[in-house]
């Protein structure tokens, strides 16, 4: 007969035991650290303020028994320590086999000797660029003391290092490789921030290899085209290898030249050209018209009542001819807009020729608004023409404003350069 309660007794100890094996087993092993491998030559003495009773052989034994424990502790603290001829304490010109063999780290070790008082100094060099990556220092009065304290500063040496592979890693992660400008064309010239000119080639772009940045840095730019106004623009980097698109230029302009039309003389043709003395800004403007008015005219308002009230009643076809010189400017808005009010005001003359009769009519168009369309060279305007003629046989100091319902004005197609 089984007799349970020994039983019951032994899986209540064994359970907690199985328990714990199965977590054990369960769990993966931790990886070790990767050991980091270092040069490490024996140590120079620097003797900072000597001893009379300190002797060539006492200095040598203890150069070699210092080495010796620095060696025994990098070893215990992970490192892996390859002993070679020797590292300058300065900044090292490293010999043959740590440059060969691929060293990522050399360690310079050096004894200093102040009265009697002891003490050692590593400097751990970074084998590429030849800099420091980190320092360590150790002093004594007696050689316990002094190996006390060598153990102490070592033993947190590794994970400085590895901290510093981290690091390395990260801005190696971090650093563009190259920086590519994408321009609408070849002949722009780009300015960067450091001062390096580039230039695009016929693709219209231009990739630089060597540079300074980081992701998450900024560059700046200057992009410059004959006939273009230049773009000074910034440009925040957000990959290894950064494409900057470069916006389109705004056209300078200097001159140009329109064809009009007058609604109210539906049968003419109207030339305008225009200098701008500041490009984009102010101008100069010169206009010639010409025009056949028919008998069912509609011309505006005032020169209807005039013309009605000639001798012999209504005045039938007639030609008529306009010459007109302008001030223009654009004070609202800047030139890098689409749409852009302007206001202009100037002076001319409308000479009429009809059966039997002519008349020569000089007018004042003191201010008169307009309104530009486009970026291009070729660009749309809506001009007002209002006007007020100084007086003649026909018409008399009068305002000619509207067409009807119609403002007086013209309408304008304009090729730019």
């Amino acid at each position: 007969m089984i007799r349970l309660r020994p039983l019951v007794r032994f899986l209540a100890l064994l359970m907690p035991a199985l328990i714990v094996l199965h977590s054990a087993q369960a769990q993966p092993a931790r990886a070790e650290p990767e050991r980091i491998r270092v040069a490490i030559a024996p140590p120079e003495v620097l003797d900072l303020r000597p001893s009379p009773d300190t002797g060539d052989d006492n200095e040598s034994g203890l150069a070699r028994m210092l080495f010796e424990i620095v060696v025994e502790e990098l070893e215990r603290a992970g490192l892996q320590v390859d002993r070679i001829a020797g590292v300058p304490v300065g900044t090292p010109e490293l010999p043959a086999p740590v440059e060969e063999s691929g060293y990522r780290f050399a360690i310079a070790a050096y004894i200093m000797r102040d009265h009697g008082r002891y003490g050692i100094g590593l400097n751990v060099y970074h084998t590429a660029d030849r800099y420091v990556v980190t320092s360590r220092s150790a002093f004594g009065t007696s050689e316990l003391a002094l190996s006390r304290a060598i153990t102490r500063e070592l033993q947190n040496l590794p994970q400085a290092l590895r901290e510093h592979r981290a690091a390395e890693r990260v801005e190696r992660e971090a650093a563009v490789r190259s920086i590519t400008f994408a321009t609408s064309g070849n002949d722009v010239a780009i300015t960067l921030s450091d001062g390096r000119s580039l230039h695009p080639s016929e693709t219209g772009r231009v990739t630089i290899a060597e540079v300074p940045y980081r992701i998450g840095q900024t560059i700046g730019f200057t992009v410059e085209r004959p006939g273009y106004y230049p773009h000074t623009g910034t440009h925040r980097i957000r990959r290894t290898e950064e494409t900057v698109v470069v916006p389109p230029l705004t056209r300078r302009t200097r001159f140009s030249l329109s064809a009009a039309s007058f609604p109210a003389y539906v049968q003419g043709f109207t030339a305008v050209s225009r200098w701008y003395p500041a490009p984009d800004e102010a101008f100069f403007e010169l206009s010639v018209g010409a025009s056949r008015v028919g008998e069912s005219r509609s011309l505006a308002k005032d020169i209807e009542k005039e013309l009605d009230e000639l001798e012999g009643g209504a005045v039938g076809a007639f030609r008529f001819t306009d010459l007109a010189f302008a001030f223009g400017a654009y004070p609202f808005v800047s030139r890098e807009q689409p749409v852009r009010p302007g206001l202009q005001s100037g002076a001319g003359v409308m000479h009429a020729t009809g059966d039997g009769w002519e008349e020569t009519i000089p007018y004042l168009a003191p201010l008169n608004g307009f309104v530009s369309f486009g970026r291009g060279r070729v660009r749309a305007r809506l001009v007002s023409s209002v006007r007020y003629t100084l007086g003649g046989d026909v018409l008399d100091r009068v305002w000619i404003a509207a067409d009807g319902p119609l403002p007086y004005g013209r309408i304008e197609v304009a090729y730019t350069w």
